[in-house]
């Protein structure tokens, strides 16, 4: 039911307000507001229109007719006959008008009730009696509100039984008679019946707050009205006051539906009796309850990064709000529009939590709320007290995964360390069938930083999954363990039989698996490697000829695995000696020698027999066998020229058959000595100077005669020097076949053999012998490495010397390039090498020579206890009596006595100084002291020494006193001027050695040499000078 409107309006405002109520009525339409559809009776349902919320459709039933109805509006110039006492309430009666000849009317032909508390008469709209003795009931409380030009119809004939009754107060169209007072003019007039306007502001309230009241009287006699006030409320409460405006309530602290109800009453005493009549109007406030909180559910942990969830209980149910909430000691947060589940639950979120928050308190400090239920209103608390701790995880760290051996033999383990990381530790295995990562079942330290997995089959993927708390799992790199399969020694071939000095063949290795290495040993207990033998085969290059027995193996290893061995393989060495034959003979041709006899017999390991063999054209000829020599004697036929004769010894063992040739014997005339067809190549030999002569001892072994020769006698060396000038060994007689040393100075000699047999033959040979030189000469700089010049100043080079080890002194062979340009200031490199007649160069050195504008400089002060600035001196730089700077005139000093030459070449220079400044400072106490000095010398600065020589004389004596005091005496006139000379130089005692004039040194840089001035005999220093600087002479 739509609550009484409790507006009154007063005179003043009569058209405005009926203009904002017809819009009311007309355009602020609810659902189950009527208006005049056409005139008619009221309880015909055809005379009205109803509101649906959309759109007014006719009306099935008349206003008043059911519960609920709301505005009821007569308006468009309708007139509704009253025919009818509706049995149910509605929210109001609005009659208004189109115009004073279109009036909207209600009309009354018999008594009727109307249930409604608030009737409003407006614009041009009236009601109207079709018949005395007529009344319109309404209830107690009920408000007529007449606004002009809308009216209560007083038009004649007058009749005071046309009467409206509120609640046993009549009031009729008419005075007089009965108990009526009003008239329906007074109410036209008076705006309306007695009403009351109340307020409650605000009528929605927050426990524990205030709501203002006030009441307004309008309509007839509202000036005279007197005022009380009653209210009630949840938890006992009541109010009560008298007077028009109670002010503050006081606070509502239960929450509820509150009730102000106000009555106006008027007493009118100008009738009698006096007529008293009343109106009421009440006010409902709404107290919303303050927020509430019971727990704050501890937080689960969560990661740092991440937002914690936070449960609240104890909430008002069904509540929107807004939570204001602080982290420690962080700043407030507010999270807005949080809804109150229907056991008063709770969840917010928080901002995203740091690792600084863990273990910090989350403190609800208020909670606004903004809603209850569908109910929009703003209340607020704040809390204390109300916290829970937050639990935040470090975010996971995969960490680094390192293994101590990545590469495994099979079947070993591993072992992984993980450094860096943050959480608890899974490792986890690459699996290869499901080509998924598998957390490890085998192993020890599955869980810790330190993991030792199990014995590894095969090449294997391990990584570490790292999950801190609640956080998502990191992951560690991935670390491969690469597994080598076991070392295989394999199957070596074959056993074998060889004859001495011959390679063993066909050995090979075959099922291994690894990298091979092949072993020697002669006794099958203690092997060595055969260096480069790494294939499956080894080659006669690698085995070498045999001389005893011998076993071979493989070694192999597979990566990282154990060596295996294969089968060891035996090679016997069958050994034949060839014995030795005798003897050769001098026989003429053609002739039969004597039985060729054994001197000294065959050995073999096998079975022997012998082949004898002959051949005409020397020992180191051809042979052929002789047809059924076959024994260990033999006898020649007849010989028809010289002709040399062999045995061979064979043995056959294992069905390998080897044999050995024994000497070689002569038979026929005698032949020249011969030496062999090669001998030792010693060309290009080198040896290091380990004596520090530059030579090389090298061992040569002499040729044998060729065991055919006829009796030689002997065997000469010679040496020639082919590199001219160097000393060569001294030759002679030597030993055939023996070893000797020789020294050899470097550089070519040529070695000559010759041998001379009983016959006088000689045969010889000749070999070069080189010792070559590969030591470097040494070089050495003359002076400094870094050299100073001042522009102008020519530069000496130095030069080098240089040394080699066996030319000697080379250093006229250094060569020296660059250049120094002394006009152009900068640094400059001279380049010094040397190369030996071996073409050995030294080690390349450098000279730094910079090149400065050297500048001299300086400061020319008197020598007074002031160390006053002498301007206007001037100073020239000489060498030998020639001026060189400047080249004409002199360089001033300045005010401050400073003096500068910008550019000056090195050397040694006299400073000369022309001064023509003022003089003075002579008097008693200079000769004085230059008599006392004289007597007895003592160290002194070198310019007092200077100006103490007064007269012409050298030195300081007597006179120079006398010559002074003549000074003082005779007055300034007769003084002769300055002397110069290096600031703070000393004279530690007479004679004078240093010159007229000072001697500076100019070089390696900027020079600065400050001087003293003194006027000559001003021996104690006692003038100042005053005067500005003068040109000099």
């Amino acid at each position: 039911m739509r609550k009484r409107t409790a507006i009154r309006f007063g005179v003043l405002h009569v058209c405005l307000v009926s203009i904002l109520l017809f819009m009311n009525s007309a355009f602020g339409q609810q659902v189950g507001d009527y208006r005049s559809r056409l005139s008619g009776n009221w309880g015909n349902a055809t005379s009205w229109e109803r509101y649906n919320g959309s759109i007014w459709q006719t009306a099935t039933s008349y206003p008043g007719q059911n519960v609920g109805d709301g505005i009821v509006t007569i308006y468009n110039g309708h007139d509704i006959v009253l025919n009818v006492s509706p049995p149910y309430s509605f929210a109001r009666l609005v009659i208004t008008g189109l115009s004073e000849l279109n009036r909207s009317s209600m009309t009354l032909g018999s008594n009727r009730n109307l249930n409604v508390m608030d009737v409003l008469i407006a614009d041009h709209g009236e009601i109207g009696w079709s018949a005395n003795s007529t009344t319109l009931f309404l209830p107690a409380g009920a408000v007529f509100t007449v606004i002009a030009p809308g009216r209560l119809n007083t038009d004649a004939p007058c009749n005071n039984t046309r009467r409206i009754d509120i609640g046993g107060t009549s009031y009729a169209a008419c005075a007089g008679g009965g108990n009526v007072v009003y008239t329906f003019t007074d109410i036209n007039v008076a705006g309306g019946t007695l009403g009351l306007d109340i307020t409650a502001e605000p009528d929605t309230l927050c426990a524990g707050q205030s709501t203002l009241l006030s009441a307004q009287a309008t309509g007839l006699g509202y000036q005279n009205a007197v005022y009380t006030w009653t209210g009630t409320g949840p938890g006992g409460y009541n109010f009560s006051f008298s007077g028009q405006n109670p002010g503050l309530s006081g606070p509502l602290t239960t929450s509820g539906e509150y009730t102000f109800t106000c009555t106006a009453t008027v007493t009118d005493n100008s009738v009698t009796p006096p007529f008293v009549y009343s109106t009421f109007e009440t006010a409902t406030v709404i107290v919303y309850p303050l927020p509430t909180l019971g727990l704050i559910s501890p937080s689960v942990p969560v990661c740092h990064g991440f937002s914690a969830d936070i449960l609240l209980d104890g909430l008002l149910p069904g509540t929107t709000f807004d939570l204001a909430y602080t982290i420690g000691s962080g700043p407030q947060t507010t999270v807005s529009g949080i809804l109150a589940g229907l056991a008063g639950e709770a969840t917010f979120t928080s901002t995203p939590l740091e690792i600084s928050d863990h273990l910090q308190s989350l403190e609800v400090e208020e909670i606004i709320i903004n809603r209850y239920e569908n109910i929009l209103h703003s209340c607020a608390q704040s809390f204390s007290g109300k916290t829970a701790t937050l639990l935040v995880d470090q975010t996971s760290q995969g960490g680094s995964a390192t293994a101590f051996h990545t590469v495994l033999c099979y079947g070993n383990s591993a072992e992984i360390s993980l450094a860096g990381f943050t959480g608890d530790i899974q490792w986890q295995q690459y699996d290869d069938v499901s080509a998924n990562w598998q957390d490890v079942m085998t192993g020890s330290g599955q869980n810790t930083s330190l993991y030792n997995t199990s014995g590894l089959l095969a090449t294997s993927h391990f990584r570490a999954k790292v999950t801190s708390g609640v956080c998502v799992p990191a992951y560690s790199n991935t670390v491969t363990i690469h597994v080598d399969p076991l070392s295989e020694g394999g199957i070596a071939v074959s056993d074998q039989t060889i004859c001495a000095n011959d390679p063993p063949s066909g050995i090979s290795l075959s099922g291994y698996t690894g990298t091979i290495q092949w072993q020697v040993s002669e006794d099958n207990a203690l092997w060595n490697d055969i260096p480069g033998a790494l294939t499956d085969g080894l080659s006669p290059a690698q085995t070498g000829a045999l001389t005893t027995q011998t076993y071979y193996r493989a070694a192999v290893t597979n990566g990282v695995c154990p060596v295996d061995y294969s089968n060891s393989i035996t090679v016997v060495v069958q050994d034949v000696t060839p014995g030795e034959i005798g003897s050769s003979q001098i026989i003429a041709i053609p002739g039969t020698p004597a039985l060729f006899t054994e001197l000294a017999g065959a050995s073999g390991s096998g079975t022997l027999s012998y082949q004898w063999q002959e051949s005409t054209t020397g020992c180191s000829g051809t042979f052929t066998d002789i047809i059924g020599a076959t024994g260990y004697t033999y006898q020649a036929g007849i010989l028809h020229s010289t002709t040399q004769f062999r045995r061979i010894a064979r043995s056959t063992l294992n069905g390998i058959v080897c044999e050995a040739f024994s000497n070689c014997i002569t038979v026929g005339e005698c032949t020249p000595a011969l030496l062999p067809a090669a001998l030792p190549d010693l060309m290009g030999q080198t040896s290091q100077d380990e004596l520090g002569d530059c030579t090389a001892t090298l061992s040569l072994q002499h040729p044998d005669f060729d065991p055919g020769a006829c009796l030689p006698v002997s065997l000469h060396i010679g040496f020639t020097a082919i590199t001219p000038g160097i000393p060569v060994p001294t030759g002679g007689s030597v030993s055939p076949g023996s070893m000797q040393a020789f020294t050899f100075h470097a550089g070519t000699t040529a070695v000559s053999y010759s041998a001379t047999d009983q016959q006088g033959y000689t045969s010889s040979v000749t070999f070069n012998v080189d010792i070559a030189d590969d030591e470097a000469p040494q070089i050495s700089l003359v002076g400094a490495t870094d050299i100073r010049v001042c522009m102008g100043t020519p530069y000496q080079e130095a030069g080098a010397t240089a040394w080699d080890h066996c030319e000697g002194d080379v250093t006229s062979m250094v060569v020296v390039t660059g250049q120094v340009d002394i006009a152009q200031a900068g640094i400059y490199t001279m380049n010094y090498n040397v190369q030996d007649l071996s073409g050995n160069a030294a080690q390349t050195l450098t000279r730094s020579i910079e090149v400065l504008a050297c500048p001299f400089s300086g400061q020319v002060v008197y020598r007074n206890v002031a160390h006053t600035p002498l301007p206007g001196v001037g100073i020239s730089l000489w060498q030998e009596g020639i001026q060189i700077l400047p080249a004409q005139g002199v360089t001033e000093t300045d005010a401050s006595g400073n003096f500068h030459f910008s550019a000056v070449p090195s050397g040694s220079y006299e400073v000369r100084f022309t001064c023509g400044n003022p003089t003075g400072g002579i008097n008693a106490t200079d000769a004085a002291r230059i008599h006392a000095y004289q007597r007895q010398p003592y160290p002194v600065g070198k310019v007092v020494y200077k100006a103490g020589e007064a007269d012409t004389q050298p030195g300081i004596q007597a006179g120079d006193a006398a010559t002074v005091l003549s000074w003082f005496m005779q007055g300034a006139t007769q003084q002769t001027g300055w002397v110069f000379w290096v600031r703070d130089e000393v004279l530690v005692s007479p004679p004078w050695e240093g010159g007229d004039h000072p001697v500076v040194h100019i070089g390696q840089g900027p020079a600065s040499v400050d001087f003293y001035g003194l006027v000559r005999g001003d021996k104690n220093g006692s003038y100042v000078p005053l005067v500005p600087p003068q040109q000099g002479p």
